[in-house]
């Protein structure tokens, strides 16, 4: 009987927390559905929404659904992307994506906020259809055609984008005609509709085609991409003596051999952001270089790169992407660049004259003591022909090993079983104030692990992922690292650690991976860190890899 009576009030306990919920204001409901949402969701229409958020919110009850669909904060930051699934001129593509938009209509309560198409292949007279109500409250809409294909879907496009702020077009393939296209697109108006673009993409094999589409809010762009093709540099400098407001620019011209342009009035007075594709005479164009505090360069000679940096005064963040040899050995001291914070590197296939580049830049050429980020990336999946030792990269931190917060080498080395660590443990004790450390190439041995251990390298890094040998000994090494914070500075300096290992390890040493998971596992339910194992499979002689399992 009394055990009876016990469950009669556990269930009335459990009635009346269930209902405390449902007397909360309305205004409190919709907080705490947005912090779900924002924090849960999937950014991409998943397959089967109705187990996701926040479709599941609706099936609680119908005064959720009816808070839940009511409320249009929740919606309109998902977006949808078509991916052409057929063959050429296959009449059942345009089926498919009427499917899908059909789709979409049902099952979202609001219009999308973002709406992209991607396809190589379709047909000339192929188009996207944009009369759907779902897509009545765009605000971000990228149409990646062939050039026939995206001027038909604009010109076809009703005119109810009024909320479009950016815009994006790129023509692929080199089929169509673009003087079959002009007529249709001069007509298009797109942007005669909507007054709020303020983000801009022209982009594929013609770039310079798109400039003939009529009312371009140019004067009201912050940000402009012109990728692809090349423009000549007389054709953009027009473009941006009415850019006013603009602060990103990304765009690649031809050479030229025009004296420099002479802007009649302020110039980009609010540009902050450049990316120089491969352009020689870069100084055609009156940038405002002393105002630019992020700079990209894109195939560039190691010399040109320099003589731009010098006009750049509070350059914060550099990035140099598959630069090119100087032909001739540049004369003069190095230059001191003490304003900048971050640099990023990234190799592309002839690495053999890049790596020399990066040795070259930033040895001779540039010293920037105030470093605080460096990321050496290579861009590729394959391999390069040569990939660099660890030897190599000492040089590169020597000006700044004080102020280094965050290292990432995301390259294949040469380092094997045989490869003696004392060039990595030289390389790790020179970075002693890192904070972020990420190299999944470089294979950290139980020798090295145990040194980490005991806190002698990397002592004061909060994220890290490396390449281990022993599954185990780097469980152990986090939970000596863990233990060790606890008691010596009251809280958990290591929050994010990550071991790499290879596949076949996982399949010969299972259960050494199950006792090393195990004890990660713990650590993460007890502390609510995010300690994990990444089972990789190699592709290649220098260890370039691709990630099987995560787990965390």
């Amino acid at each position: 009987m009394d055990s009876k009576v016990d469950d009669d009030q556990i269930e009335l306990v459990l009635v009346e927390d269930a209902a405390t919920i449902n007397r909360l204001p309305a205004e409190i409901l919709h907080q705490i559905f947005a912090l779900a949402v924002h924090s849960g969701a999937a950014s991409q229409i998943p397959r089967h929404p109705t187990t996701k958020l926040p479709w599941i919110l609706g099936q609680v009850c119908s005064g959720w659904r009816e808070l839940a669909y009511s409320d249009s904060n929740l919606w309109k930051h998902f977006h949808y992307t078509i991916y052409r699934k057929f063959k050429f001129d296959n009449p059942l593509a345009d089926q498919d994506q009427q499917q899908s938009l059909r789709r979409l209509d049902a099952l979202l309560p609001y219009g999308l906020g973002s709406f992209t198409v991607h396809s190589y292949a379709w047909s000339s007279t192929a188009r996207i259809s944009l009369e759907y109500p779902v897509l009545s409250t765009l605000k971000t809409l990228h149409l990646e055609l062939p050039l026939a294909s995206l001027v038909n879907s604009l010109t076809a496009c009703p005119p109810y984008f009024s909320n479009l702020e950016e815009v994006g077009l790129i023509a692929r393939g080199f089929f169509d005609s673009p003087d079959e296209c002009l007529p249709g697109l001069k007509l298009l108006d797109v942007f005669s509709v909507t007054k709020h673009v303020s983000k801009l993409t022209f982009g594929g094999w013609l770039p310079s085609f798109f400039l003939n589409i009529p009312n371009i809010p140019w004067s009201q762009l912050i940000q402009l991409d012109l990728l692809g093709a090349r423009l000549h540099p007389q054709q953009l400098f027009r473009v941006l003596c009415e850019c006013i407001i603009l602060q990103n620019l990304s765009y690649q011209a031809e050479s030229t051999s025009d004296p420099p342009y002479v802007a009649h009035g302020p110039f980009l007075r609010e540009l902050k952001s450049l990316t120089l594709g491969y352009f020689e005479n870069a100084a055609v164009i009156p940038f405002p270089w002393k105002q630019l505090e992020s700079l990209t360069f894109r195939q560039r000679r190691v010399s040109h790169i320099k003589i731009l940096l010098e006009a750049a005064q509070v350059i914060e963040s550099l990035s140099v992407i598959e630069p090119y040899k100087s032909e001739c050995p540049m004369e003069g001291p190095p230059l001191l660049v003490k304003s900048l914070r971050s640099l990023t590197f990234k190799y592309g296939d002839i690495f053999l004259e890049q790596e020399s580049c990066l040795d070259h830049l930033l040895t001779d050429h540039i010293i920037a003591p105030n470093l605080e980020a460096l990321h050496i990336l290579h861009m590729h999946d394959e391999p390069p022909f040569q990939a660099p030792r660890v030897s190599r990269i000492l040089p590169l931190i020597e000006h700044a090993q004080e102020n280094l917060i965050t290292f990432r080498f995301d390259h294949p080395v040469i380092q094997d079983a045989n490869t003696p660590d004392s060039y990595l443990r030289d390389l790790v004790k020179a970075l002693r104030s890192l904070r972020e450390f990420t190299a999944p190439h470089m294979i950290f041995n139980r020798r090295l692990l145990n040194e980490m251990k005991q806190n002698h390298l990397l002592p004061n890094v909060q994220r890290l992922e490396i390449r281990v040998a022993s599954t185990v000994t780097f469980a152990k090494m986090v939970e000596a690292r863990v233990d060790k914070s606890l008691k010596e500075e009251g809280f958990i300096r290591l929050k994010k650690a990550y071991g790499y290992y290879p596949e076949s390890y996982h399949t010969a040493k299972l259960r050494d991976e199950s006792k090393a998971l195990g004890r990660l596992k713990r650590l993460n339910a007890l502390y609510g860190t995010e300690f994990g194992l990444i089972a990789v499979g190699v592709k290649g002689p220098y260890g370039r890899f691709h990630i099987r399992e995560d787990y965390v």
